[in-house]
This record gives structure tokens, sequence and C-alpha cells, in this order.
């Protein structure tokens, strides 16, 4: 009895080292992110995108971050010369423009849906339009950090409650913001966004949409269709409603030159 209780006992011991110490051919709950050769060899695609990007973020932080180790040390050996050549490159890193290249509009995807009331998605789009509001009171001028921080806002709404009635609001003011900042491509990304993920839209996104291609893109062909779906479904004022039907008027003419990209 006494060696079948050892037994038994030996065996426990073993099942419970076997959970704890997984085998090494187990594959891990979290796999490391491909290296860049693999990265290489992927054919086109979001996955591969991610990964790039991804690749891209951590070598801009890498790269700064040797640069102020190296100002440091420059610093306590007082080589002044090469300590004023550091900061120089650090002023011209800061000054570089650093485009994320992940638009949250264009990674959810058309097929969202604006549907459920989600209180904390309705907390976050108020603070966002609070920096909105703030990033829009000074006339002519506008508050770019006021700005920024309601596009914040408006994209971690997008991330995070992807299936909350206030996306499509989101999308719009984030659209505006992007207009307002000159990134008119992604504008329009984020306007069709808004009415694909809310055909009954309460803002005109389609018709702003359509000014954007129309002025900024040089689309003719895409504004003048996105003009005749903003007369009919959009909730537009009189005064933009007979723009469009006069802007329609005059692009529809044989002569009038389409895309000039």
């Amino acid at each position: 009895m006494k060696l079948v209780g050892f037994s038994t006992y030996f065996f426990a011991i073993i099942c419970i080292f076997a959970a704890v110490c997984p085998a090494k051919s187990e594959k891990h709950l979290y796999s490391p992110p491909p290296a860049i050769d693999e990265i290489r060899a992927m054919p086109p695609s979001a996955p591969a995108e991610v990964a790039l990007i991804e690749v891209v973020a951590a070598q801009r932080d890498e790269y700064r971050l040797a640069l102020e180790k190296l100002r440091a040390y420059y610093e306590k050996s007082g080589n002044d010369m090469k300590l004023g050549w550091v900061k120089k490159e650090l002023r011209a890193i800061a000054a570089a423009p650093r485009y994320s290249y992940m638009i949250d509009a264009e990674v959810a995807g058309p097929s969202l849906k604006a549907s459920v009331s989600i209180p904390e998605a309705d907390e976050l789009f108020d603070q966002a339009m609070a920096h909105y509001s703030k990033g829009k009171t000074l006339g002519l001028f506008k508050n770019n950090k006021q700005l920024g921080l309601a596009l914040d806002k408006f994209n971690q709404l997008i991330r995070e409650y992807p299936v909350s009635n206030k996306i499509d609001d989101s999308a719009f003011y984030a659209g505006r913001i992007y207009e307002m900042f000159g990134d008119y491509s992604i504008a329009a990304t984020y306007y069709q966004r808004a009415f694909q993920w809310n055909p009954k839209i309460d803002y005109p996104a389609r018709y702003r949409a359509a000014l954007v291609y129309d002025w900024k893109l040089k689309r003719r062909q895409d504004a003048l269709v996105l003009y005749q779906q903003a007369l009919a479904l959009d909730p537009i004022t009189e005064a933009n409603r007979e723009y469009i039907e006069e802007r329609i008027l005059v692009m529809s003419s044989p002569e009038f030159p389409q895309n000039q990209e």
C-alpha cells in the first residue's frame, strides 16, 4: 500500500511539473514579431504593412535614444564640437515629419456599423468634442494642439469601440480635422467611413468628401458621384443644395475636364 501511495504521489508530481514547465516545442501564446527578412518575403498585405510600420517606429525610437546617449556622453566628456553636431541632428529629427502610416479609419474597414450606445464611448466622444471646440475657438486661427488631442480621442473611440453609435460621428469630425491639417486623402477616407458606417449620418459626410475630391485631390469623377449622392442623402442647407446642383451641371458637361491627377 505504501508503494502504491508513493507511486501515485510521484506521478502527481510529474503531472504538475509538466503543466508548469511545458515542452519547448509548445507554441507560445504571444509569438515574437517576424524578422525583417520574413517581412520582406511577405506579399503585400495588411499584416505585412503593420509589421513594417512597427519596425519603422521601433527603429525611429532606437535612433533617437542612441543620439540622446551620445549627447550625454559628449556633455560629460566636454567635447563641445561633437556635442553641437548631436544637438543639431536631434533638432533635425524633431523637425522632420513623422507619419504614423496607420490610418485608423482605413484599418477599421468599411463594414462597421454604428449601432450600439456605449457609455464609455459616449464619454470619450464628449471629451474629443470639447478639445475640438477649443481648437476652433480662435476665429481664423486654429489651436493645433487641441485639435490633435481631439483627433487622438476620435481615433481611440474608433479603435476601442467599433460598434459604438459614435464611430460615424467620430469619423466625420476626424475628417474635418485632417482637412484642416491639409491631409486631404486621409480626410476623404474618414468622410467615406462616416457614411459607410452609418448611411443615415446626421452630418454632410458625402458633401465634404465631394469637396475634397473636387478641389483638393482633383478626382472629379469621384466628386461628381458623391455630389449626386449628397444631393439625395445628406442633410444639407439650401445654399449647399444650390451649390451642388450648379456644380453637378458644370461637371456633367462633356467639355469639363475630369481627373487631373
